[in-house]
């Protein structure tokens, strides 16, 4: 089969030039394409012109001869290049032959200098074994020479000579080889061992004479310097058993001076303890501070010593007489300990204890470990001041921090208890002195800094002493008293009878302003003294958020979750919203004379428009005089006013809109008077917050809504009041332009306004029912009603 013939080559070149002449066909027949071209004879005489084209189109491919040449030499390439190919190939092979024999040879090389240089290898290794047996024979001489010197300085007890030679000759037996396998070795080994051991027996030994209390003899320092020195040499346990040896001489005095049996171990004479410990101390570093090395850190020891032996001897002295122990006795105790603790952290870097080194720039300069002195036992109990115990509050833990004051941590109760007790006689005081705090010229009450300042002084106290459970259960002490506060002293003195909550108190006065009751008017120092309360009560609120983030703050994190002084802020806010609802109950009820006088107004008389009313007058002069003393008063609680004359406006207004819907008969004149009026009290309430003031501050935006939706509302009924009711269906329509949110009981009460004849009226309201198309169900009504009055007045 021919290239030309291949299936997939004949659809690829179909696919590349396709192409619609039958001459490019693959089944080209001939016959068939003449046939098709002269079907008939008539169709011979375009014969000549096919001719002629079939001529152009042989012309046009023997100009493409060029192309075939060009496949021709391309086919003629493809040959040579698989010759070129095959010589490669055989290139290749020669070439593999040629390394394989280099290959070849070199083995032969690399055998042939191998066996010339075999002797040279091994006198090479001789050469090496030889100079390793020299350099043994010299380190067992040695080793040698310094067993027999060790074991003659050892049976000498001569620790200078020992110090001297032990850390060599232990450093040359431990790289000796063969120490396993040669004889000797062994020996000498074994003799080292007997020289170690003996020497830890003796050292200990000796230590324990030359610092025993009893001995008389003179101290060899230079000896004892040196022993140290071997001691460092030896195990570490010989170290720690000298130290503790020496520890315990110096802390022997000390526990039978203060044993649980002794009148000096309590703790009304605790500076006693700490003197004897600070002398010992001193006397350590005095007399023995050049003779222990400085890595034995041995001054800090005693004193660390000294510390957990103090703490056993204290705790078993509670266990026998932890009933004689008062809040007095203890606060001393700690604080005395609690000094002792900071002379220590001041001297020591407590490595110790942490394993960690300071640095040399942080390290103590004073040798001395006590420069400030304890107060005499005779002086009165001193008390840090509050901003340096801050400071020591802020200041980072060092390791001796509660280290003898652990002690008390289970007793820590008595001082919790005793807390309380001075809480309760403080809030008492409190409530006893309220008068004459309250007489003073003051923003916020006095007592309430004093008790914030003694929570302060009980929470630092507290967290230094523990911040696990004690300090929990101070902030229960602390949220009660804070309670008691409120009630006794804030809530129970504002100028009304308010032992009940504010809710209650709030409800109490929307009863009374439904039933219209007159309330007693406040004096200017009831005024003064609720504002008084409520500015005490703000304080409080900001400092128990204070409070309760530092309580939070310094308690241990399994007690944070778990304090909490919301409810107590809640008591406050109760207090203030009872304040504000007294300020707001006082001034509108000023306004009840003038709003009965808009009651008692004979509107039928009415018959021409004049200036504002005779009530406006008396409503206006009423809160110029009212509101800038209000004002005054709560000058740094600003916040609070603007709340307070958002709820008077809003009570004011509702109050209002509920005398006009009684007001009546209202025609068209005496609702111009009334809109006139309800203007004028729109835009004094307006001003309301500035009135009266030098200065004119923008009210708050909350305000203005209030007041201008509230008072808009006002004037839409008198306007809806205004239309003429004969033309009933242009009535209810402007009813519903100006009342959008307007119902039936709405307009119900503004034909009542109008004081029409009942069948006019029983005809408009059915018209303007059936104009909305809407029953509603009675219950639904009545709440809907008294949603709406209760809105009014609140």
């Amino acid at each position: 089969m021919s290239e030309t013939e291949n299936p997939a080559v004949v659809e690829a070149l179909a696919k590349m030039f396709p192409s619609d002449d039958p001459l490019d066909s693959v089944n080209f027949d001939v016959t068939q394409y003449i046939n098709a071209m002269f079907p008939n004879e008539q169709s011979l005489s375009n014969l000549d012109e096919v001719i002629l084209e079939l001529s152009e189109r042989i012309e046009a491919h023997e100009e493409k001869a060029e192309v075939s040449e060009l496949i021709r030499d391309g086919n003629q390439d493809g040959n040579r290049s698989e010759e070129m190919l095959g010589e490669a190939q055989n290139d290749l092979q020669n070439l593999v032959t040629a390394i394989m024999e280099i290959k070849t040879r070199a083995e032969e090389s690399e055998r042939m200098v191998s066996e010339i240089t075999r002797d040279i290898r091994q006198l090479d290794q001789a050469k090496r074994n030889l100079t390793a047996s020299i350099t043994t024979l010299n380190h067992l001489h040695i080793v040698l020479d310094g067993v027999e010197n060790l074991e003659k300085a050892t049976a000498d007890r001569d620790y200078s000579l020992v110090a001297t030679l032990l850390p060599g000759v232990s450093n040359v037996i431990e790289h000796l080889v063969y120490k396993d396998s040669v004889e000797e070795i062994q020996i000498v080994t074994e003799r080292m061992e007997k020289i170690r051991s003996d020497l830890s027996t003796f050292v200990t030994k000796d230590f324990s004479a030359a610092f025993a209390i009893s001995s008389k003899e003179k101290l060899d320092i230079q000896n004892v310097k040196s022993a140290c020195q071997v001691a460092d040499s030896l195990d570490i346990s010989v170290r720690n058993e000298v130290i503790s040896s020496f520890i315990e001489s110096r802390l022997s005095e000390y526990k039978l001076l203060f044993d649980s049996s002794q009148e000096v171990a309590w703790f009304d004479k605790i500076d006693r303890r700490f003197a004897w410990g600070k002398k010992a101390l001193m006397d350590v570093e005095g007399r023995f501070g050049e003779i222990f090395p400085s890595s034995w850190e041995i001054s800090e020891r005693v004193a660390v010593a000294f510390c957990k032996l103090t703490v056993q001897m204290m705790s078993g002295v509670l266990k026998q007489r932890h009933q004689e122990l008062d809040v007095k006795l203890l606060l001393f105790a700690i604080q005395r300990s609690r000094m002792f603790e900071e002379q220590l952290a001041k001297r020591y870097s407590g490595i110790t204890l942490t394993g960690s080194q300071k640095s040399e720039e942080n390290r103590p300069k004073s040798t001395n470990p006590f420069e400030n002195d304890f107060v005499s036992e005779s002086g009165s109990q001193s008390e840090l001041s509050e901003t340096k115990l801050d400071e020591k509050l802020a200041k980072k833990e060092s390791p001796f921090s509660r280290m003898v004051t652990c002690t008390f941590s289970n007793y820590l109760s008595i001082y919790v208890n005793a807390q309380d007790r001075s809480l309760k006689e403080l809030v008492q005081r409190f409530v006893t002195d309220f008068a004459i705090e309250s007489s003073q010229t003051c923003e916020v009450l006095p007592s309430c800094a004093d008790l914030f300042v003694y929570y302060k002084k009980c929470l630092v106290q507290c967290s230094q002493l523990s911040t696990g459970e004690p300090l929990l259960n101070l902030s229960k002490i602390f949220a009660a008293h804070l309670r008691s506060y409120g009630y006794n002293v804030l809530m129970n003195n504002l100028p009304i009878n308010t032992k009940t909550s504010a809710a209650q108190s709030a409800l109490s006065q929307m009863t009374a302003l439904l039933k219209e009751e007159s309330a007693t008017r406040l004096t200017r120092h009831d005024l003064a003294l609720t504002c008084l309360l409520l500015n005490s009560a703000d304080y409080c609120i900001d400092t128990i958020s204070a409070l309760d983030d530092k309580l939070i703050e310094k308690a241990s994190p399994e007690f944070k979750e778990r304090i909490d002084l919301s409810p107590e802020k809640d008591l406050f806010s109760d207090v203030i919203k009872t304040s504000i609802g007294i300020l707001v109950q006082d001034t509108e009820s000023a306004c009840g004379p003038a709003f009965q006088a808009l009651l008692k107004t004979n509107w039928a008389a009415f018959h021409n428009v004049a200036d504002q009313s005779a009530y406006v007058t008396a409503i206006l002069k009423h809160l110029e005089e009212q509101i800038p003393y209000i004002r005054d008063l709560l000058a740094n609680s600003r916040k609070y006013f603007t709340q307070f004359c958002i709820k008077f406006a809003s009570s004011f207004i509702g109050r209002f809109t509920s005398t006009l819907f009684k007001c009546k008969p209202i025609s068209t004149i005496p609702a111009q008077q009334l809109l006139i009026d309800t203007q004028v009290l729109h835009s004094a309430l307006l001003n309301l917050p500035s009135i009266g003031s030098s200065i004119s501050r923008k009210p708050p935006i909350s305000f203005t809504k209030t007041v201008s939706s509230k008072m808009c509302h006002a004037e839409n009924i008198l306007k809806a009041a205004m239309n003429d009711h004969n033309d009933p269906a242009q009535f209810i329509q402007n009813f519903k332009t100006l009342l959008p949110d307007g119902d039936a009981d709405t307009f119900k009460r503004i034909i009542d306004m109008k004081d029409l004849r009942r069948s006019e009226a029983t005809s408009l309201l059915e018209k303007y029912r059936g104009n909305v198309s809407t029953v509603e169900d009675t219950e639904q009504y009545s709440l809907r009603k008294l949603e709406r009055l209760i809105k009014n007045r609140l």
